[in-house]
């Protein structure tokens, strides 16, 4: 029987608590490496792995003794696999002659590694998960003794115990990451309020259209980032750039009839446009323009203009930047 259960290795439950482990596929490591060699001197085998069984796959995440070139490949195809029975079981397997045993005696590792002993103990997480195995191998029959097999068992319960500290630092780091996350979205939206405040407290002293207007392209490019920041203004059935940041020259002419900012002026409607390849209004005036911000501008219950922001990076823009932007366009450039 060359393969374990099919639906036990493939689990897709079993393979995402392997992967969270963030262990396959990484470079050695000596608290596995010691271990994988105090193995070999307690026991004295010529093989000792720390496999970890995929699902198709075993990688060696420790490995002394094993074959080349799998070695050096640091695993083998699942068809090579002793391990895989380990997991299948979740409980110890102890073979003293491979080619004599039925639930091995067709593995190629047998005629081609030459393996006829083995003795594998379950690597099992702390919530019940047979991730893979420790295990010896000898190149000649071999009895193994009861002794033999508790040694195995405790220095397989200290390698579960660096792979659960990892673990636990893994799921520690994700956590400080999110904590910082959450800071940082924190403080950006004090900051937000402390510009859209200012907004308000320059608006009580000053109505100047200017002054408002060139505080509001500081707030544009302050919330979002942009690549590029305009201000324009209606001049007839002209938007006329009053006020920019990035490609476009105070003093050009855009038609109001057509793009994302004249339909945004148009219809005295922000605009939201995550990725420009799906708008069919959106006009190519700045190539590497790849989403795009319009938040018409009130004053005095009129639109006199528009905000435009852009980025050369789809999805920049969040949806809490369009809100506080449309805030700022429509509710506080309004005396």
């Amino acid at each position: 029987m060359p393969n374990a259960d099919f639906n036990i290795i493939q689990d897709p439950e079993r393979l995402a608590r392997l992967r969270g482990l963030c262990l396959l596929d990484t470079p050695n490591e000596p608290a596995f490496d010691r271990l994988t060699r105090l193995t070999k001197r307690i026991l004295n085998v010529p093989t000792v792995l720390i496999s970890l069984v995929d699902a198709d796959r075993q990688f060696f995440k420790s490995q002394i003794g094993f074959a080349e070139p799998w070695a050096s490949a640091r695993g083998t195809p699942m068809r090579y696999s002793f391990c895989q029975h380990v997991v299948a079981s979740a409980d110890k397997l102890i073979i003293d002659n491979a080619p004599e045993n039925e639930l091995v005696c067709d593995n190629p590792s047998i005629s081609e590694l030459n393996i006829m002993a083995y003795a594998g103990i379950p690597l099992t997480t702390s919530d019940g998960y047979t991730v893979g195995a420790m295990c010896v191998i000898d190149v000649e029959i071999r009895h193994w003794t009861n002794d033999e097999i508790a040694i195995l068992e405790d220095l397989a319960a200290s390698v579960m115990t660096e792979i659960e500290l990892r673990d636990e630092l893994n799921i520690r780091a994700k956590i400080d990451l999110e904590i910082a996350a959450s800071y940082t979205e924190q403080e950006r939206l004090v900051n937000q309020l402390t510009l859209l405040r200012r907004v308000e407290h320059e608006l009580s002293d000053s109505l100047s259209i200017n002054d408002v207007l060139m505080m509001a392209l500081d707030i544009a490019v302050r919330f979002t980032r942009a690549d590029n920041a305009v201000i324009a203004l209606l001049d007839g059935e002209a938007l006329v750039v009053t006020a920019s940041m990035g490609s476009y020259t105070v003093g050009e002419r855009f038609d109001m009839t057509r793009g994302v900012t004249g339909r945004a002026v148009r219809l005295n409607t922000p605009q939201f446009i995550p990725d420009v390849t799906l708008d069919p209004d959106y006009h190519d005036d700045v190539s590497a323009t790849k989403a795009i911000m319009v938040i018409p501008l009130d004053y005095r219950d009129r639109v006199i203009g528009a905000i435009s922001l852009e980025s050369s990076t789809s999805n920049r823009f969040s949806r809490e930047d369009f809100n506080s932007m449309s805030d700022c366009g429509g509710r506080h450039l309004r005396d």
